[in-house]
């Protein structure tokens, strides 16, 4: 394939920003950087609605978690 080109269809389709970039990381490393950041952000939410309110049900903080994950 040469510089630019694309293999989506149709060929001769312009894509926006003019240049096709092919992906360099494989799925394993894909995924484990999703679920690491995704990690870290739900960490990070159960802190702080920890922090906030210290007496708020378990049901209610994943339900905090779920909002911000789903979001």
């Amino acid at each position: 394939m040469a510089s630019g080109e694309h293999p989506y269809y149709p060929r001769g389709a312009h894509l926006s920003g003019g240049v096709f970039t092919s992906n360099t990381w494989d799925v394993a490393t894909l995924i484990l950087t999703f679920a690491a950041g995704l990690t870290l952000l739900l960490a990070i939410t159960w802190a702080i609605v920890k922090k906030t309110d210290p007496t708020l049900k378990q049901s209610d903080q994943l339900l905090a978690l779920w909002f911000v994950m789903s979001k």
